[in-house]
């Protein structure tokens, strides 16, 4: 029996052999470079970068910058895997609250300092929840892909912290387009995206993420 069943693992293996370490962070890192690079491609079909002299000065455009990249790595960053499990419940949690808050005092507390914080009529958001939503879209298929079936404990809500982390990646590129900084439009702009990839990230998180038999 010992002969037999060595034999059917064996048999079992070469049918369906396990990608090395190496083979997986390979494939994994090019899903996530295919996931940005689609990303960044939808964000200069959109108009890509424009014209910042005015209204929003040079030094603004590079606080926010800064901050929202920080946010976006530390989001990405949080949420990835340890040790072959997934990122525990409490920071999961906190990815989930935490980032959209951050990310919107920030943006509104340095527009309000530098006088940037004026209501555009004519742009109340929904130019921006749109870019926000194609971009982050496409990254969060990526970081879907590449984490697929590594989660047996919450993969539902590493899904949707997923999602609010795509949201804050694509925000670094809006951050890029757009000159409004007023809470109303920050929030339905910029916050409401993250919020919404959070939900939509919950969805697949629970099929795609989930260790199955």
């Amino acid at each position: 029996m010992d002969d037999l069943l060595k034999r059917q693992i064996s048999e079992a293996l070469q049918a369906q052999p396990s990608p090395t370490r190496a083979m997986a962070v390979r494939r994994d890192s090019l899903v996530l470079a295919g996931g940005f690079a689609t990303a960044l491609a939808a964000f200069l079909a959109c108009g890509g970068f424009r014209d910042f002299g005015a209204p929003r000065p040079p030094a603004l455009i590079a606080i926010t910058l800064v901050g929202t990249l920080a946010i976006a790595v530390g989001a990405l960053r949080a949420t990835r895997r340890r040790a072959a499990l997934p990122a525990p419940r409490e920071v999961v949690l906190a990815v989930l609250v935490a980032v959209p808050t951050i990310f919107f005092g920030w943006k509104t507390l340095w527009s309000f300092a530098f006088g940037a914080y004026v209501w555009w009529p004519t742009r109340p958001g929904l130019l921006c929840l749109g870019v926000s939503l194609l971009t982050g879209g496409a990254i969060l298929v990526s970081l879907v892909g590449a984490r697929r079936r590594s989660d047996p404990i919450h993969p539902t809500l590493t899904g949707a912290a997923l999602g609010v982390a795509s949201g804050a990646a694509a925000a670094v590129l809006v951050d890029l387009w757009c000159p409004v900084g007023h809470p109303a439009h920050v929030a339905l702009g910029h916050v409401l995206p993250m919020v919404l990839l959070g939900a939509l990230g919950a969805w697949p998180g629970g099929r795609v993420l989930a260790v199955r038999r």
